[in-house]
């Protein structure tokens, strides 16, 4: 750039006014009717800003030679302290207009070196921080968490409008107020914007106190601008930023938040001192980045387990050590473990492996506490009501199991002295599958205890580094290759699919129900659904389509099913045997379909072959019996319901209004 040019940063009184010449872009610009001047923000390349006034006496001179936004060459300047309840820059000092400033507007390359905007961004925690009013302007980027209801006031003896809004970024969150005009741009704003929150930049905004809480509003006038996801650099930078760490203090407000970002989760904790629980929606790596250098006395961390989302399975084992004298508590463990892979290999045919368990322990000389994860590879549960239908049945199991084979007699456990009730409870406790559930974090101790959750050097984590134990651990950390989900019980929500991209996220997809003759008339091979295994919510029929799927002495198995509620179809996958009634023979490589029409109660059988695309056999209808008991009807609406309540080895049925207590 030409030496006679200055900077910005050079700026002192004394020298002769036609001394200086500047290259700059011109960021902000406005009138202020109470003097009656033109105000304006001035950059150089080096991102130097300064304040610049055209006086009263001299406005019809330059208003119309400067426009927002372009770069231009100014020489002969006043220059004065930069004084004033609130600058809009930190420089000393400021330029005053003369009647001899020269103005061209600047062509030359050098204008691409020169800040657009000019942003100085300022962290909320340092707005919030403040205990008086602040004589500089702020600028402040962050995502809106919240709204208020627009409200009117009167002010100056005119009808203002009045809106608050909630601004959050990596270091906190504070209220900015916008009135009047501010109001109604935010709406034009928020009409294009898209779903989610939006990134909301407020520049040139005021700092201010108000019942001892630091807030920022608008400037009155025309100072303050406002951007709403806007695509400059800040901005980009602030919506990629990896450091995602926003904490709310209801539940609700988090979750809402955390379904507008991609690849966070929601965690809660307690602070230290006051007990109150806040709620925090992060990435798993950020999390695992701060949470490993907290002091373990003030570490009262959860993971949420989201209502509806996929989960591991999952253990909360307790029970009084005092008045359970000579449980060991190692022995009831692998025998709960033993016989849910049982479980899992009879009711999912999948072969178990104590190398898939994370096993963290929290024990007191009064208190056995132990949690399990058992981490499935390439399959988890559909959600946490599907694995507590799962606990349940294995449950059910152990209390039938418990009259022939004594050995279960030890997972049993007396609840307290007080009552002396007998010992037939057991150590599982069925409570931890509500929803949202909060469940204790490797490495957290409860608020006011001192018993923190800790690997033991069993199964999986004896292998493990400590961060590798907390990835472990996360109940609804997926793996990247979990395509398959678990079910558990009856689910009305059957219609819609759901699958996991390279990037964890966990999507409901459409499903391809809506045009039954698309449905039944395509090799299954060609939609992307993910197939339930395991018993569907109709035994009878599995029995009755296993009998069919049995012709030439050998036995056919259901491999996966999947239901369409909508239209009333049941379609089944089989194994093992491949005879298909197209060919008159099995296939050598390819399996067959059956599909059910729940509302005509007749089946008929398709084809995985290519050659058979398109192929149906015949309708048979299906014996009476096999619908005589079925848990489910036709409801009003034309969908299936199902009337088939899920409940507690006790033969309790869960109440989901019940307080959701931590464990």
């Amino acid at each position: 750039m030409d030496k006679s040019i200055h900077n910005l940063d050079d700026v002192v009184p004394g020298r002769n006014a036609d001394a200086w010449r500047f290259v700059v872009r011109v960021i902000r610009l406005w009138e202020v009717p109470l003097f009656t001047s033109i105000e304006m923000v001035l950059i150089d390349q080096n991102g130097v800003k300064i304040h610049a006034t055209i006086p009263k006496q001299l406005m019809y001179l330059f208003q119309h030679k400067l426009i927002e936004g372009k770069v231009y060459k100014l020489s002969n300047f006043t220059v004065l302290l930069n004084s004033g309840a609130y600058r809009t820059t930190h420089h000393t000092y400021k330029l005053i207009f003369q009647m001899k400033t020269k103005v061209e507007e600047s062509h030359d390359y050098e204008i691409s070196l020169i800040p657009n905007h000019g942003l100085t961004l300022t962290d909320i925690s340092q707005i919030t921080s403040r205990t008086q009013d602040y004589e500089y302007l702020v600028d402040v980027i962050g995502l809106m968490t919240g709204i208020s209801a627009e409200r009117e006031f009167v002010r100056d003896g005119k009808l203002t409008k009045i809106l608050v809004i909630e601004l959050t970024d990596h270091s906190g969150k504070c209220e900015c107020t916008l009135f009047g005009n501010y109001v109604d741009e935010l709406h034009k704003l928020m009409s294009k914007a898209v779903e989610g929150s939006p990134v909301i930049v407020i520049q040139f905004a005021k700092v201010k106190i108000f019942r001892g809480k630091a807030s920022i509003q608008n400037v009155v006038g025309s100072t303050t601008r406002i951007y709403l996801n806007p695509s400059f650099p800040e901005a980009l930078k602030f919506k990629e930023g990896k450091e995602v760490w926003f904490t709310f203090s209801k539940q609700n407000e988090a979750i809402k938040f955390a379904k507008g970002q991609e690849d966070v989760h929601l965690f809660c904790y307690q602070d230290h001192l006051n007990g109150y629980r806040r709620f925090l929606v992060t990435t798993y790596t950020e999390f695992w980045q701060r949470y490993k250098t907290m002091d373990s006395k003030t570490r009262h961390f959860y993971e949420v387990i989201q209502e509806g989302l996929p989960c591991h399975l999952y253990f909360d084992l307790e029970f009084n050590r005092k008045v359970n004298v000579g449980k060991n508590g190692d022995e009831m463990v692998n025998l709960l473990i033993s016989t849910v892979l049982e479980a899992l290999h009879e009711k999912y045919e999948i072969l178990g492996d104590q190398d898939w368990i994370v096993e963290l322990d929290s024990s007191t000389e009064d208190k056995f506490s132990r949690h399990l994860i058992i981490r499935i590879p390439k399959a988890a549960f559909k959600d946490n009501s599907h694995a507590g239908a799962f606990v349940s049945e294995i449950c059910s199991r152990i209390l039938n199991a418990r009259g022939k084979d004594k050995s279960y007699e030890k997972l049993f456990i007396a609840k307290d002295s007080i009552t002396n009730e007998s010992v037939g409870q057991l150590f599982v406790d069925n409570a931890v599958y509500s929803r949202n559930r909060c469940f204790r974090l490797h490495l957290s101790s409860k608020a006011e205890k001192t018993s923190i959750l800790l690997p033991t050097e069993r199964f999986k984590c004896k292998n493990l580094s400590e961060e590798d134990i907390f990835m472990a651990s996360l109940i609804c950390n997926m793996d990247v290759d979990c395509g398959e989900l678990l079910v558990g019980k009856p689910d009305s929500d059957c219609v819609k699919t759901q699958h996991f991209d390279t990037k964890l996220n966990c999507n409901v997809g459409n499903s391809v129900q809506s045009h039954p003759e698309f449905t039944l008339n395509t090799c299954t091979s060609d939609v992307s659904t993910t197939y339930y295994k395991g018993k569907s919510p109709f035994p009878s029929l599995d029995e009755f389509i296993l009998s069919v799927a049995s012709m030439g002495n050998i036995p056919g198995k259901i491999h996966s099913w999947y239901l369409y509620s909508e239209s009333g179809f049941m379609v089944y996958n089989m194994t093992k045997n491949r005879y298909c009634e197209r060919i008159g023979r099995h296939h050598k490589s390819n399996n067959v379909m059956y599909v059910v029409d729940l509302r005509r109660e007749v089946y008929y059988q398709k084809c995985h072959d290519p050659d058979c695309k398109g192929y149906r056999s015949s309708s048979r209808p299906i014996p009476v019996h096999v619908f005589s008991n079925s848990s489910v009807v036709i409801g009003s609406s034309g969908m299936l319901d199902y009337k088939q309540p899920v409940e507690d080895e006790q033969g309790h049925q869960p109440d989901d209004n019940k307080p959701n207590s931590e464990c």
